[in-house]
């Protein structure tokens, strides 16, 4: 009987937890829904508020992330403060109490999140007074890369007084916020007062621009808001602020080297000595001894400068020492690389050292065997630094046919370096382009605008591939390919792209790109036997 009652009390068990497993949950639809604010304390618009904690209460369970770094309060509170989650409420507590008759602005991003799937609540914005007046001007715009003209996302604006001596490289603004994936922003619950307005990639969060490394930019007008400012656009750019400075100087290897802080554009030697130098890199001038005798050091004055127009100039000691350090390879690179050619193209050498000597009777071009063609020397333009020769070349004049080639021979040793050393055979083989085999790109800028630069782009890299300075453009004999249009408004008529300097108050020029709002894309593709004609491009 007892064996009965126990197979019975076995049975009823694994009905039991049979029956557990099988009603117990297997999931659902994902949570999609953000958490929703149902109440705050204090109210979202209310003035007179005196209290020195911020709670938030939402319809479901949420957490916070990142709120002390994400979290954005404008104008800046005094102090600190510290965070309390609750299930379904946020509580901040400040250490200082809020500045009297002051409009505060709490912007949570996404520091705040349901706990089943993290969906952070939707464009959480608190906004009350400790005053009977709550502040409503606002300040919005759209910030954009300068060199591609897209939208910056998640770029920090700060907002200063107009009269504050300080701006993003030096001091904490008043104000902040961020831009959204389309590059817009919007300073909001502003009082009336004049401000200027700084933009930034603040990724070390310490709420100020670093030149060497963040983009940064800035709206070149005080804004005197006393009615909503919009359409306060601008763009950003990675540019070292910092002071230009000889970081050393001294012989290497052969060479004596002078050696910058950061990328210098221009050099130059001040005191009328015939000296040989070349810039190797962004940051290094070398110099290449000829005359001067070994251990005799004399004094080298010279001028150096930035990209934003800072220029020093100096005295440094010059000298060579003798060295068993070999000299470099000389090395040599011809352009344009691709073979064919437009009917009249400029042809470039680059080399990496100074040249002392050039061998025109080794240079020639060759139609085939029983055609040679005598180098015409006298087109030959020669860079300051003898590293750079250009060159126009008629392809027609050598190749009238279609399906003839001309073969550009550079014999070894055409070239002598200034180290001695000689150049190594060089051929290039160049066929003129024919207009059905290739693309054209063509079109209208359409400004009141007199002084442009229009480039045409390699859509991979943004390597500027020809530049016309008039309105109407026409790029032809295009590979086929996909190319970008850049239009610079050529504020001061140098024919060069000026970027601007925060110091002293300088933006940078203009740019815009054209744009195809068919297909919503900056890119235009080209194919073999194929014009794009009729572009406009409207600038703002």
């Amino acid at each position: 009987m007892i064996t009965k009652y126990l197979t019975y009390f076995i049975l009823l068990l694994f009905i039991a937890t049979s029956c557990a497993r099988i009603s117990s949950p297997t999931g659902g639809p994902e949570d999609e829904e953000p958490p929703a604010l149902i109440s705050s304390v204090p109210e979202n618009g209310q003035t007179n508020y005196k209290g020195e904690t911020v709670l938030l209460v939402f319809d479901e369970i949420v957490s916070t992330n990142q709120i002390e770094s994400d979290l954005i309060i404008t104008p800046r509170p005094e102090g600190t403060f510290r965070t309390r989650n609750n299930r379904n409420s946020v509580q901040l507590t400040f250490t200082e109490p809020f500045a009297d008759s002051t409009t505060y602005t709490f912007s949570f991003a996404q520091t705040i999140q349901d706990v089943t799937a993290r969906n952070p609540a939707e464009n959480l914005t608190l906004s009350f007074s400790t005053g009977d007046y709550l502040d409503s001007l606002s300040i919005s715009g759209q910030i954009l890369n300068l060199y591609d003209q897209l939208p910056a996302e998640a770029i920090t604006l700060s907002l200063f007084n107009a009269n504050d001596s300080v701006n993003i490289l030096n001091g904490n603004a008043q104000y902040y916020t961020r831009t959204d994936s389309s590059g817009r922003y919007e300073f909001k619950n502003l009082p009336p007062n004049q401000y200027r307005v700084y933009a930034f990639d603040d990724k070390n969060d310490n709420n100020k621009a670093d030149s060497d490394g963040e983009s940064y930019g800035f709206y070149l007008d005080t804004i005197d808001l006393r009615t909503n400012a919009s359409n306060i656009d601008f763009t950003i750019q990675k540019l070292s602020t910092k002071d230009l400075r000889l970081s050393s100087s001294g012989q290497f290897g052969k060479y004596y080297e002078l050696k910058f802080n950061k990328d210098i554009t221009a050099f130059e030697i001040l005191d009328n000595s015939e000296y040989i130098f070349n810039q190797t890199n962004d940051k290094t001038i070398r110099f290449y001894r000829t005359t001067e005798l070994y251990n005799d050091t004399t004094n080298l004055i010279y001028q150096a400068q930035d990209s934003v127009g800072n220029r020093i100039q100096d005295t440094t000691k010059y000298y060579f020492s003798e060295s068993d350090i070999e000299t470099d390879p000389f090395t040599l690179g011809l352009n344009p690389k691709r073979q064919l050619l437009k009917p009249t193209q400029t042809l470039r050498l680059e080399f990496n050292k100074p040249l002392l000597s050039i061998s025109y009777d080794s240079i020639s071009y060759e139609l085939d065997s029983l055609n040679r063609f005598v180098f015409p020397q006298d087109l030959v333009k020669i860079n300051n630094n003898r590293t750079v020769l250009e060159w126009p070349l008629t392809i027609k004049d050598y190749a009238p046919r279609a399906d003839q080639s001309l073969k550009l021979i550079f014999k070894a040793g055409s070239f002598l370096s200034i180290d001695g050393d000689t150049s190594q055979l060089l051929q290039k083989i160049y066929k003129g382009a024919i207009a059905n085999e290739t693309a054209l790109i063509s079109g209208t800028v359409n400004t009141s605008e007199d002084k442009l630069i229009v480039q045409l782009l390699n859509s991979r890299n943004l390597e500027v591939l020809e530049e016309v300075y008039t309105k109407q453009f026409e790029f032809a004999y295009l590979d086929a390919g996909a190319y970008m249009i850049r239009v610079i408004k050529d504020t001061n008529g140098n024919g060069q792209w000026d970027i601007g300097n925060i110091i002293s108050n300088e933006p940078p020029e203009p740019a815009y790109f054209y744009f195809d709002e068919g297909f919503n894309s900056q890119i235009i593709e080209v194919r073999k036997n194929w014009a794009v004609e009729g572009l406009t491009i409207n600038l703002r």
